[in-house]
C-alpha cells in the first residue's frame, strides 16, 4: 500500500486549505477553520507514520518526527495534525485570511 502514501500536498489558496495524500486527503473552506497553530509532531506520538487517528476527534497526516501545523475544525469538532515544511509560512497565510491562529505546542 506503499503508493496510496506516495503523494502528499498541502494547498491552501486563501479560500480553501487541502492537505493529505493523494485520494485521501482533507479540503477545508476557511469558514470551518476554527483555529491553527503550529506544532512540533512526534510520530511516536501517533503510533506511527501514515493516516494515523488518536480517538474519532484528532486526525494525523504523519509523514515524519518534525514541524507541522494543527488545525482545529467545525466538522464534527474533530482535529487535523499534519506535516508541513514550512509550518510558519502556512500560519502566516491563513492568519491573512482570517484564521485564528494559537501558541505552537507539541503534539
Amino acid at each position: 500500500m506503499s503508493w496510496v502514501f506516495s503523494i502528499y500536498t498541502i494547498q491552501f489558496d486563501d479560500n480553501y486549505l487541502s492537505f493529505g495524500y493523494k485520494g485521501w486527503g482533507v479540503q477545508l473552506t476557511n469558514s470551518e477553520i476554527i483555529s491553527a497553530k503550529v506544532v512540533e509532531i512526534r510520530w511516536i506520538k501517533w503510533g506511527g507514520v501514515g493516516w494515523r487517528l488518536k480517538g474519532l476527534k484528532n486526525i494525523g497526516y504523519i509523514v515524519k518526527s518534525g514541524p507541522g501545523v494543527e488545525i482545529l475544525t467545525t466538522r464534527k469538532d474533530r482535529s487535523y495534525t499534519f506535516n508541513c515544511n514550512d509550518p510558519q509560512a502556512l500560519i502566516n497565510e491563513l492568519h491573512e485570511a482570517g484564521i485564528n491562529i494559537e501558541n505552537d505546542s507539541a503534539v
